[in-house]
């Protein structure tokens, strides 16, 4: 499971993004919590004018979960995996947009993955809620999720970097651990 996600703004071009339907072959709107709107631009919209007091661009944090084209989630392990995944970055309870994308695979297979976009603003204390550390967050909570899951781990840079034997592995397509300036 591969999970990346950022602080970004920009509601309207996300939201132009996340209902493509030219790179997708199905684009479905599985929820929309914690905003008036009913259709995914006004709801992106609308969380981002949450922050409009904020002293950053950058209201909304959006993440894509990705699993292998040979596995699966349920409608339950989705959510469970966005739910520990909204917990893990300290946004429970926040607003939030939830799509799903289908993709042809190159082996023509169809491959599924999620995009969530939740409201960075804490309403309480007027303030963006934090999202450092992210890339590691995102890592842990993919490896905690393909042991519940029994999916097969994906070799990440941050956390889990040596295999059984002990041995640092190196990530594929990376440059020759040997060599200067690789990254392993």
């Amino acid at each position: 499971m591969v999970i990346k996600g950022n602080a970004r703004g920009g509601a309207a071009d996300l939201a132009k993004h996340l209902k493509r339907q030219d790179t997708n072959e199905r684009v479905e709107i599985v929820q929309l919590r914690g905003v008036a709107a009913n259709d995914l631009t006004g709801a992106l919209k609308e969380m981002d004018a949450f922050g409009a007091g904020l002293r950053t661009t950058r209201t909304l944090y959006h993440a894509s979960i990705n699993i292998r084209a040979d596995e699966q989630l349920t409608p339950a392990q989705r959510m469970q995996a966005i739910d520990r995944l909204e917990s893990a970055l300290g946004l429970t309870g926040q607003p939030r947009a939830i799509v799903e994308h289908e993709k042809h695979g190159r082996a023509g297979e169809g491959r599924i993955h999620w995009h969530v976009v939740w409201s960075r603003t804490d309403l309480e204390h007027m303030r963006a809620i934090r999202c450092d550390h992210n890339f590691r967050t995102h890592e842990l909570v993919a490896r905690e999720l393909e042991r519940e899951f029994g999916h097969a781990r994906v070799q990440g840079v941050h956390i889990e970097r040596d295999g059984p034997d002990g041995k640092r592995i190196v990530r594929p397509g990376k440059a020759d651990p040997q060599k200067e300036g690789a990254i392993v």
